[in-house]
């Protein structure tokens, strides 16, 4: 085989195509302690193409033979490979299948540092590279030899196919075996759903011939539970099992019932072509059939009809339970409620009593305050008769307006009707004596004329 060259899409790097250096990187290993920058510079080159090599094909479990395969160049196999995968292990990044599924590989899953339970919560953290790098235990109990065909589980890539699991969950159950339809190889998909159980992302249990899984389908919630090390799914309930199986038996009568039906037109389709031949017997057989299938068609209905009630009642019967504990929590809430406000019946009685007391209390006062003030000041006599007579003048209608009253005339301008009287009173009175003749002689100066009174005109301004 000719050496791979490098491209966008390729998993090899630039130096695969260097063949003084790919003849270092295909060497055996040497010991650390003769170039430990050599050592570990070689062994982190195999590790990352190893993982890329995983994570591109989609397959977290593989073997020394197959991956010393797909890494051959010139038709040259890498001969340090072997020891890599034991450093892979060593390092905790790997172990093999067999011990990830007992989970007692080199006292993981004890609880302890290095644990399970440790690592579901350090991926909380910590970047995956470091997170699983003391997860199976002790250096010392890594393999110092492997099986070319033994099984290796890569951890880190295990945990990326579980991770998408939990994004693509929509927190029901589900039967492992659909689950399976959707994944290249079952195996990895069971091995997936084991590590998701063991850092409390999932649930599964057993049901007749059924794996049922329930995986949680919030990441956020998946990140806090982690982080503390709690699980993030319930357990799986008996209510959900029988409303899982239920569902799963309605759906398979529907399919039978339908089944049958197609079944029982073609045999009155088959009836009627035996007719239009004239085979009477035959058409007889089919009818007959006919009539057996409609039977078991009502069997079957009649048991859908059964199970889709029993399933109305569980998820009734849900529904119910959690309208109850509803209930519980607002009767919790509320005696809290009353608790801190402190609500209670002696309280409420007590403060009847006091406030029935400061009530008393404020009306003797007022009879009090009101007594002594009748005996200073005495109470003034006649106040029912005055209290009568406002009310007399209350009752009475109110006087309609007068006219404006004219301007008050001065006090020495006499009325013109009366210094017309006046007037004429004095003419009266007014006498001349001894009037002379009128004269010849126009221009004589007539004689002096004696006046007996003098007549008074009154002053008008």
């Amino acid at each position: 085989m000719e050496a791979k060259p490098a491209s966008s899409e390729s998993i090899f790097p630039e130096c695969w195509s260097d063949d003084v250096r790919m003849n270092s990187l295909f060497a055996p290993f040497r010991k650390r302690s003769v170039n430990p920058l050599d050592w570990d510079s070689k062994l982190k080159f195999w590790k990352s193409l190893i993982e890329t090599w995983c994570q591109k094909n989609r397959q977290p479990v593989f073997t020394v033979a197959e991956i010393t395969k797909a890494f051959e160049r010139n038709g040259r196999r890498a001969l340090c490979l072997p020891d890599v995968v034991i450093e892979i292990i060593r390092s905790g990044e790997a172990c093999k299948a067999c011990d990830f599924e007992r989970g007692n590989a080199g006292g993981a899953y004890s609880g302890e540092p290095g644990s399970w339970l440790g690592w579901a919560v350090g991926l909380a953290k910590k970047p995956m590279s470091w997170a699983v790098g003391r997860l199976w235990g002790d250096q010392s109990s890594a393999p110092s030899e492997l099986d070319p065909e033994e099984p290796i589980v890569l951890l880190s890539v295990l945990k990326k196919i579980s991770d998408s699991l939990v994004e693509n969950s929509t927190g029901e159950l589900t039967d492992l075996a659909e689950m399976q339809k959707t994944e290249k190889s079952k195996e990895n998909l069971r091995l997936a759903v084991l590590m998701l159980e063991r850092r409390g992302l999932a649930q599964m249990t057993q049901c007749g011939q059924r794996t049922l899984v329930k995986v949680s389908p919030d990441s956020d919630v998946v990140t806090a539970k982690a982080s503390t090390g709690a699980a993030a799914v319930a357990p799986i309930s008996e209510v959900e099992r029988s409303a899982f199986v239920l569902h799963k038996d309605e759906v398979a009568l529907q399919k039978n019932i339908e089944k049958l039906e197609e079944e029982k037109q073609r045999l009155q389709e088959e009836a009627r072509m035996y007719v239009r031949k004239g085979m009477r017997q035959l058409a007889k057989s089919s009818l007959k059939k006919r009539h057996e299938l409609e039977k078991c068609i009502e069997k079957r209905v009649t048991a859908l009809e059964n199970v889709q009630s029993l399933l109305h009642r569980v998820k009734e019967a849900e529904t119910d339970g959690q309208v109850l504990e509803s209930y519980k929590m607002g009767v919790a809430a509320l005696k809290n409620t009353f608790k801190e406000a402190g609500l209670t019946e002696d309280n409420i009685e007590t403060t009847r009593n006091e406030l029935e007391e400061v009530l008393d209390l404020h009306s003797d006062l007022t009879s009090t305050l009101s007594d002594l003030g009748k005996s200073v000041m005495p109470e003034v006599e006649g106040e029912e008769d005055l209290e009568a007579e406002l009310a007399e003048l209350l009752s009475q209608p109110e006087p309609e307006a007068e006219p404006a009253a004219q301007p008050a005339k001065t006090k020495n301008e006499p009325s013109p009707l009366k210094w017309g009287d006046d007037i004429e009173r004095r003419l009266k009175t007014l006498t001349v004596e001894d009037l002379p003749s009128p004269p010849d002689d126009p221009l004589v100066t007539p004689p002096s004329v004696k006046v007996k009174s003098k007549v008074i005109v009154p002053d008008l301004l």
